[in-house]
């Protein structure tokens, strides 16, 4: 099972504890093992966070970078792998990140 996240760049610091706990929810009762996310802001953050935080108690959940541009100049090192959707080299930058979001919710 895949959980995807999609959340505003100015997510609310309190949402970290929600993140945290639907993490191990998620984990625990609904048997996701992967989980996306994006780098754009404060929600992916906090997601991303939620998710290693998670990765201590459970080793075998993978976090996944959501990549919406080609070349990605960031440091990819704390995902346990990207992802580029196919067709994202042809949308322009302004609606990249909304493409790849659109092309997650689809899978």
């Amino acid at each position: 099972m895949i959980c995807f996240f999609i959340g505003h760049r100015n997510a609310p610091e309190a949402l970290r504890t929600l993140l945290e706990k639907a993490v191990e929810r998620h984990i625990t009762e609904c048997e996701v093992t992967e989980f996306v996310v994006g780098h754009y802001g404060r929600f992916d953050y906090m997601a991303a966070g939620a998710v290693r935080a998670a990765k201590k108690r459970h080793p075998e959940v993978t976090l996944t970078l959501l990549l919406p541009y080609y070349p990605f100049l960031h440091d990819t090192s704390d995902y346990d792998r990207t992802y580029y959707p196919e067709g994202l080299e042809t949308v322009p930058k302004p609606y990249a990140i909304i493409r790849a979001n659109q092309y997650m919710v689809r899978c």
